[in-house]
């Protein structure tokens, strides 16, 4: 069973949130401005392969393998439903 914990923090509660909101904008561009490790192109910060990803899919579509697909068109025969073109669209 999966476990996890969540933290939600107030910021104000501590400080002036626009202060809060220059810091991180302020530590952001220093961890963009560092050196790139060998090998890399870009650095990236946490979810942003993941927003890519979902801009990527939302432009796109999400990719489904040729045999999900085709199970997909067979279930959709075989309950008489017309089917999606593979854009989405009957």
């Amino acid at each position: 069973m999966p476990k996890f914990f969540i933290l939600v923090i107030d910021v104000n509660r501590f400080r002036n949130y626009d202060e809060y909101k220059n810091d991180m904008m302020h530590l952001v561009n220093m961890v963009r401005s560092s050196q790139l490790a060998e090998g890399f192109k870009e650095i990236l910060l946490p979810g942003e392969i993941e927003e890519r990803e979902a801009e990527k899919r939302l432009r796109d579509g999400i990719p489904l393998a040729v045999a999900t697909w085709d199970e997909l068109l067979k279930l959709a025969q075989e309950l008489n439903i017309e089917p999606l073109s593979e854009r989405g669209v009957p």
